[in-house]
């Protein structure tokens, strides 16, 4: 069983982030490959580019967004550090999606699969992370390794950007 504190994301909620993470990452990613290519499908650059372009995406979104990313806006939570506070230090926003994108890269080199079936692998590091989400601790590896939690934020006041507008006229 999931931890059921109201403080913790429930994992539904952190696996629906993830997946609209994942959507906006592969859409832009691929997008920015097929430029680059000039090639529609180049599944050789494809297989390491987007899990590197997941890896900047959810490192800038977890900087620069204090701890959040598109999905977890869209859903009302936020990863904060296990150490007290509520920023993420540097390391952490790096740390973060790093053992997604690497255990991404060891199934790769241990499966060998041809170039055009690697992306396929993709979805195991999220399938482990996902049930380790339904686990008592409801920690993913990710959680671990860069020592962070993923917490409901408060969502925004509805009636906070039109008073400051407001208070601007």
């Amino acid at each position: 069983m999931a931890s059921s504190s109201p403080i913790f994301a429930k994992p539904v909620k952190r696996v629906a982030a993830c997946v609209t993470d994942l959507a906006v990452v592969t859409c832009c990613g691929w997008f920015a490959i097929n430029m680059l290519t000039q090639q529609w499908y180049p599944f050789k650059v494809l297989a390491w580019g987007l899990p590197l372009a997941y890896w900047i995406y959810e490192s800038a979104s977890l900087w620069v967004w204090k701890g959040t990313s598109l999905g977890r806006r869209l859903l009302d939570i936020q990863v904060v550090s296990s150490f007290g506070r509520n920023d993420l230090a540097w390391w952490q926003t790096l740390a973060r999606p790093a053992p997604r994108v690497l255990l991404y890269f060891a199934f790769v080199q241990y499966f060998e699969p041809p170039a055009a079936r690697q992306l396929d692998l993709v979805v195991m590091p999220f399938l482990i992370e996902i049930a380790l989400l339904y686990t008592a601790a409801s920690m993913t590896i990710a959680d671990i390794v860069s020592r962070t939690r993923v917490v409901n934020a408060a969502p925004p006041h509805p009636y906070s950007a039109a008073h400051r507008f407001r208070r601007l006229k």
